[in-house]
C-alpha cells in the first residue's frame, strides 16, 4: 500500500469479506427474505469474485467455493452495475465533497468507525491497472448471466442514471410479483 499500511494478505481479505457475508446472510438477509421481505444491498459476493479473484488474482474457482459456504448459495434476483471506466471513477474519487448521510454533514464508513484516517480505503489506493481488472471482471460476471445482472452507463447525468436503476428494479418487482413461485 502506498499510504504505509500493512497490507491484508488476499486469502485472509476473501476470508474476512466472507465471514461477514455469512453473519449478514443469517443475522439480516435470510431473516428478512423469509418474512418475504426485499433486500437491497450495495455490495454482495460477486464482489468477492472481481476485487478478491481479477483484483487479487485468486483462484476464482476457490473463491467460488468460499461464497457458497458463506451464502448458503443465496443469490441476488437483481445485479445492478454502475459502470463508467477506471479513468472516469477514479477522476470522481478525487473530485468528490463528504457525502451527507447522517444528519451532521458527514458519512462515516468502517475505517472512520474503527478509527483509521479517513482518507484512507485501500481499494481504492489501488493502481490503475487493479480497477481495470476488476471493472472486466464485473463486465464478465454481467455477460455471464444476463438475466440477473443490469449494466447501466453511469457516465450519464445522475438523473438518467436514477431512472435507469428505477427502471430495472421495477421490471424485477413486476416480474417476482408475478411469478407463481412469489
Amino acid at each position: 500500500m502506498r499510504r504505509g499500511w500493512t497490507p491484508i494478505e488476499p486469502r485472509a481479505e476473501a476470508l474476512l469479506f466472507s465471514a461477514c457475508r455469512a453473519q449478514l446472510v443469517s443475522e439480516v438477509i435470510r431473516p428478512a427474505l423469509d418474512r418475504g421481505g426485499i433486500v437491497v444491498a450495495d455490495r454482495f459476493a460477486d464482489s468477492t469474485l472481481a476485487y478478491q479473484g481479477a483484483g487479487r488474482g485468486l483462484p476464482v474457482a476457490e473463491l467460488q467455493s468460499l461464497i457458497d459456504i458463506a451464502t448458503g448459495g443465496l443469490k441476488p434476483d437483481l445485479t445492478l452495475l454502475l459502470d463508467v471506466p477506471s479513468e472516469v471513477g477514479l477522476a470522481r474519487l478525487q473530485t468528490q465533497g463528504p457525502v451527507l448521510s447522517d444528519g451532521k454533514g458527514s458519512q462515516l464508513g468502517f475505517f472512520e468507525e474503527v478509527g483509521m484516517r479517513e482518507d484512507w480505503n485501500r481499494f481504492e489506493d489501488e493502481e490503475l491497472t487493479s480497477h481495470q481488472r476488476v471493472r472486466d471482471a464485473y463486465l464478465r460476471l454481467a455477460a455471464e448471466e444476463p438475466d440477473r445482472w443490469r449494466v447501466i452507463d453511469a457516465s450519464q447525468l445522475p438523473d438518467r442514471v436514477r431512472d435507469a436503476v428505477w427502471q430495472a428494479a421495477q421490471r424485477t418487482l413486476a416480474a417476482w410479483a408475478s411469478s407463481p413461485f412469489s
